[in-house]
């Protein structure tokens, strides 16, 4: 198989994948020594991307793109097909996620994009809905410790107060650029108030 069918099929392959924020699309296989079984073996990318995510969770922040020469190099022995920059612009512009060798560096991650094909959105990027979902967990956990309490205005005071602290860290971790925060009469009426 010439290497130009081969980027083809990998985007043949993923075009049925759009529009959702919660799947990246990889391509590549990359060569890791087992050290449990003693052996090399092939590995998809893919395990390669939500390694260097993770990793970019604990070390830098969610907002960080786990990709390029600072967040993005992969400790590989070797790739399966090293794509030409023209085969890794196809596959970008399909917002397939893949290696690329940087001289004096070795392979970087190339991309951090997710399957989310709407054009001018910020959910098209990792990092985006990274942060999101760890802002979604933060708030649910928080959230939590309020079921079953009266919906008071005192209570809404409270939650308010707590969400706009999470906020607030992530906007002071350069996360998110602004914020608001709605928890008072306009979106909770005395109708629905507990006394």
């Amino acid at each position: 198989t010439s290497s130009a069918t081969s980027v083809n099929s990998i985007v043949s392959n993923y075009t049925s994948i759009n529009n959702t924020s919660y799947i990246s699309k990889y391509a590549g296989w990359y060569k890791r020594f087992d050290s449990y079984n003693k052996k090399y073996r092939w590995l998809p990318m893919s395990i390669m991307g939500a390694y260097l995510q993770a990793k970019c969770m604990v070390q830098f922040k969610s907002s960080a793109a786990p990709a390029g020469i600072r967040r993005g190099i992969i400790p590989v022995e070797a790739m399966y097909k090293k794509y030409s920059d023209s085969e890794i612009l196809q596959m970008t512009n399909k917002r397939i996620n893949t290696a690329m060798w940087q001289s004096g560096v070795g392979y970087v991650m190339w991309g951090e994009d997710t399957a989310y094909t709407i054009t001018g959105s910020a959910l098209g990027s990792i990092q985006v809905r990274a942060t999101l979902l760890k802002i979604e967990r933060n708030c649910e956990n928080l959230l939590n410790s309020y079921l079953f309490e009266g919906n008071t205005s005192s209570e809404r005071l409270r939650v308010s107060s707590n969400i706009t602290s999470i906020l607030s860290d992530e906007k002071g971790n350069g996360n998110i650029n602004d914020f608001a925060v709605r928890c008072d009469d306009s979106n909770n009426s005395d109708d629905s108030e507990e006394m």
